[in-house]
């Protein structure tokens, strides 16, 4: 990928080591190199290749359309789940690329890099995945900007805003802990865990001290979800302090905003009106193992992810493309 970078230069003539490579350089290596991006997209290739040859078999293997489906279909497997995480990352990594192409971070894709976002985008069942099955707003965007039907810029963005951003979703995408939780958060299940144990160990403060009280190489899948749940709203307290500073980029704010809203939607589906109780749950605990007063910790946490489940801070975008739709019926 990188080197794809450096030979698109110098085909348009262009030193490498520009401002914008040199960030493009960057981006692609925390969050495609790292973060499964190779793989994600043999995944799709695979399936590109095998479309159509086992119409009359089981639905499996190399099927991309079986495997990106939506879970009414079916129940999806442990194996379709590490599969499909991978695509999850993918997709994640194109909203970056339009994050930085809408706030002027990165002038241009270069050529091959560009035409290889376009053909995963455009594939007919990645497109339902994130158009329909699950919908997602910013590979909506990256495709419509590389087609050319819309081309959004915010020009009062600042670089340091976005590596601001860029840092805050690196650490929020790498950590072990937060990744657990998101897992359960989407419906997923580990050694016997799922959702349903978090609320309840949130319900029951002993419960929630004996899980989260242990060595961390001691740590079950519902403690290492518990301190996910910790880290998630102390993200939701920077992120949503990071959206307010930029609403005089609005644009960009909402860009911001659509990179991890779809956590959020969840979220307020889950806990709805319960986000203040949950937060003193979750982090009651932390002041107090700190000997630091969590009253104030526990009022920011709850107000930062009750604005971000209101959906209103992505609006300048969804007026422009309405992410929601109509999935087929099954």
């Amino acid at each position: 990928m990188i080197r794809a970078i450096k030979e698109a230069a110098v085909r348009h003539r262009q030193p490498v080591g520009t401002m914008s490579d040199l960030n493009l350089a960057q981006l692609t290596r925390l969050f495609y190199t790292r973060l499964e991006g190779p793989r994600a997209e043999r995944i799709i290739e695979q399936g590109r290749r095998y479309k159509g040859r086992r119409r009359n078999r089981k639905k499996e293997g190399n099927d991309l359309g079986w495997l990106l489906r939506h879970h009414d279909e079916a129940a999806i497997t442990d194996g379709e789940t590490w599969e499909r995480d991978r695509i999850d990352y993918l997709l994640a990594y194109y909203g970056i690329l339009e994050i930085a192409l809408l706030s002027g971070v990165v002038q241009k894709l270069p050529a091959p890099l560009e035409a290889g976002v376009l053909r995963n985008v455009s594939n007919v069942y990645v497109r339902r995945y994130y158009e329909q099955n699950y919908p997602i707003l910013l590979p909506q965007l990256i495709l419509r900007r590389l087609t050319g039907d819309l081309t959004l810029t915010e020009k009062k963005c600042t670089m340091g805003a976005f590596m601001d951003f860029n840092t805050l979703t690196h650490r929020f995408e790498t950590d072990p802990n937060l990744e657990t939780f998101l897992w359960f958060l989407d419906g997923g299940s580990r050694a016997g865990y799922d959702f349903d144990d978090v609320t309840h160990a949130l319900a029951h403060p002993k419960r929630f001290a004996k899980e989260i009280d242990v060595p961390k190489r001691n740590l079950s899948e519902l403690g290492s979800a518990l301190h996910g749940f910790q880290k998630f709203l102390m993200f939701a307290v920077h992120f949503h302090e990071m959206i307010e500073q930029n609403l005089h980029a609005p644009l960009f704010a909402a860009a911001m905003y659509h990179a991890q809203g779809y956590w959020f939607d969840h979220l307020a589906d889950k806990l709805g009106s319960n986000i203040g109780k949950a937060a003193d749950a979750a982090i009651g605990p932390l002041g107090k193992k700190n000997s630091q007063p969590s009253r104030v910790q526990i009022r920011r946490a709850a107000k930062a992810v009750a604005d971000l489940c209101e959906r209103d801070y992505g609006k300048p975008l969804t007026d422009l493309h309405p992410m929601f739709a109509t999935r087929e019926e099954i």
